[in-house]
């Protein structure tokens, strides 16, 4: 393992070498001032230098100050930093009502597709304040409280004193940003885990989006060899059952963002080594009852089969993912090969390059067809109305990845069943959206939902020009449930929100010059004018459109 770098810091710096402490939090509402007291005191406290005080582990003694379960900020962290971090709150804990809400919908709708932590020892060492059962970082505090603001219910932020989501989200983002520039963190590895969660970062204007976190991440795994399997690991003094999920997690989000992005995954399949993640990977337990950090309502914590399934519904997503990221290097192959000579007979596709256009389907039909029980969609033993959820909610969120990843590979393959592939795929997205609009889980979807039902769009906008009628008829229906169905996600993201609109300007001239009895109910949801639907969406949200790109 690769020693980690200096963590000397004089300030914090941004990426464009400016101070970050020039910004400020315009609002901490849900916190407490600081305690007035003496800088001296105030350095001694924070960096842990001074003496303990009698039942005040760590010397935590002053009001309002980091508590013993979190660790201190490190010595060689200067005075001016330590301010900076004071003055945008990031040393302001949010309050024990909406840490907890926000611990629940982390455990709730992070933790399932994203197993970084070990949830139990996390819950028990925030749970007892004094430091009892050990410490955690700060940094990975923090970003486990960013990443749960996306699918936190609203009430809990506007009780907390925040106006909006998008507020909330992006205030908890900036803190835990300046804590992980001022090299809070000396383990490499607890970066990593930060890193991850930060990926969750969305509607950003400076570049800094869930792709910009992941290479983040992924720079960091690489140089500690977090790819290669821990008994290949030199001084290795992590728990390889961890070690693993960290890094397939790794692997599943790159992934992931790269089929939002089409674009090729970061990480070469050739450079990780882990072999499939199973079911003794998983922490699958049941909190004990003296733990109540939670809400009695957050049943899962307790729940050992639903855990279990949540845990095979994640290494079916693994599994996915090797499909993703081949589909993905074949799109990107394809474009460079198009873009020599798009035109003379050599572009034709190669024999080996056929080949593995084939393969790829017989991956993506064997995953399908090896799927266990807990992952099936339409399982040989119907699902109990009292099924967890999240579980419901994690194994429709993995279907929907695969029916976007069988749209996104036959749209641009020229098989005689592609069409019907693409149309299928889009149904299927169109029925699970309508399933988890019935159940009111919509508002828990990650952001790959949302590239789902608009990749389920432009399907059903293209399905909606035939002259058949019943075809037409029922690419309607499934195109105004999408489309009510991303309208309730604009509050959530920002791309929910461009697509509602473009969605609604396409219709209109669809809708216009078909001449049909169904116009109207799309005409009077936007007076915005139309363009061409690819036009649109290209200047819009280019990376979402089903046309593959070359990134």
């Amino acid at each position: 393992m690769s020693t980690p770098p200096s963590k000397q810091s004089p300030s914090i710096k941004s990426d464009n070498s400016s101070p970050s402490c020039v910004w400020s939090s315009s609002r901490v509402p849900e916190n407490p001032p600081f305690t007035r007291f003496s800088e001296e005191d105030f350095w001694n406290t924070f960096t842990n230098l001074g003496s303990s005080v009698p039942g005040t582990p760590n010397g935590f003694g002053h009001p309002g100050l980091l508590p013993a379960f979190l660790n201190p900020l490190p010595p060689m962290m200067t005075r001016q930093t330590v301010d900076c971090l004071r003055v945008n709150g990031v040393l302001a804990l949010p309050s024990i009502r909406l840490q907890s809400a926000l611990l629940r919908t982390f455990v709730e709708s992070v933790l399932p597709s994203m197993p970084i932590i070990e949830w139990q020892q996390f819950l028990t060492v925030i749970r007892n304040e004094n430091g009892a059962h050990g410490s955690v970082s700060l940094l990975l505090y923090l970003a486990v409280m960013f990443s749960a603001t996306t699918f936190v219910e609203l009430e809990h932020l506007l009780e907390a004193g925040y106006t909006s989501r998008k507020e909330a989200h992006e205030a908890f983002f900036q803190r835990t940003k300046l804590l992980y520039k001022a090299n809070y963190e000396l383990d490499p590895l607890t970066i990593v885990q930060s890193l991850l969660l930060m990926t969750y970062r969305l509607d950003t204007a400076d570049g800094q989006d869930s792709r910009h976190w992941i290479k983040a991440a992924i720079t960091v795994a690489r140089s500690i060899g977090l790819f290669q399997d821990a008994s290949m690991t030199m001084n290795f003094s992590y728990s390889p059952k961890l070690w693993k999920r960290i890094a397939w997690a790794c692997y599943m989000t790159d992934c992931v963002v790269s089929l939002r992005l089409r674009c090729r995954a970061a990480i070469e399949r050739a450079e990780f080594c882990h072999p499939l993640l199973t079911e003794e990977d998983f922490e699958i337990y049941s909190l004990p009852l003296e733990n109540q950090i939670l809400d009695p309502e957050c049943t899962l914590v307790r729940d050992v089969k639903a855990q279990r399934d949540l845990a095979h519904v994640c290494i079916s997503t693994a599994k996915l993912c090797t499909c993703i990221s081949n589909v993905l290097d074949l799109q990107g192959k394809q474009n460079t090969h198009n873009a020599v000579s798009p035109n003379s007979p050599s572009a034709s596709p190669s024999d080996d390059y056929t080949g593995r256009i084939c393969s790829s389907e017989m991956e993506l039909a064997d995953w399908a067809n090896t799927l266990p029980p807990p992952c099936q969609a339409c399982p040989l033993e119907p699902h109990s109305i009292d099924e967890e959820p999240t579980v419901i909610l994690q194994r429709n969120i993995l279907h929907m990845i695969f029916y976007t990843t069988i749209a996104v590979f036959h749209q641009s393959q020229p098989f005689p069943s592609s069409k019907s592939c693409v149309q299928l795929a889009a149904n299927q997205i169109s029925r699970i959206t309508s399933e988890l609009y019935q159940r009111n889980l919509q508002h828990r979807l990650p952001v790959v939902g949302v590239t789902a039902i608009l990749v389920a769009l432009i399907i059903h906008i293209s399905e909606m020009k035939t002259p058949r009628s019943e075809e037409r008829d029922e690419a309607v229906q499934n195109f105004q449930l999408c489309l009510d169905v991303m309208s309730s996600l604009r509050e959530l993201y920002w791309e929910a929100n461009t697509a509602t609109t473009w969605a609604l300007s396409v219709i209109q001239k669809v809708a216009f010059n078909a001449g049909s009895g169904y116009d109207c109910r799309f005409r009077e949801r936007s007076s915005s004018s139309d363009s061409n639907m690819t036009e649109t969406l290209g200047t819009a949200m280019p990376h979402l459109s089903i046309a593959p790109t070359d990134q």
